[in-house]
């Protein structure tokens, strides 16, 4: 009888992968706006999202006709994604999130 190729090894201290979906972090979102017309929608999502926006600084990049937001969030990885994503399907903006683990 030979051994089988593969052990099943259960690590029950380590954190489920749902775990960290669940679990509220801190995070930043970058944000670069290079159509003006969707500054409108990007102020409204993020007013949809401010339970979640600890902090916000936006610089207008006049060399390149650009407007630049960067947020400090706090909330969890779905709530990131959500966030990040609505932003990102507007027409000339581009965005960027970093989570971080408490």
């Amino acid at each position: 009888m030979t051994e089988p190729l593969f052990v099943p090894v259960f690590f029950p201290d380590r954190p489920k992968l749902g775990d960290f979906f669940m679990k509220k972090s801190i995070g930043t979102i970058s944000i670069v706006i290079a159509n003006r017309d969707s500054i409108p929608a990007v102020n409204k999502i993020l007013s949809d999202f401010n339970e979640i926006i600890l902090g916000r600084i936006g610089i207008p990049y006049r060399p390149e006709r650009l407007g630049i937001i960067a947020i400090i969030i706090e909330g969890t990885a779905d709530e990131a994604g959500s966030l990040a994503g609505k932003l990102g399907m507007l027409d000339g903006v581009k965005t960027k999130s970093m989570i971080l683990c408490k």
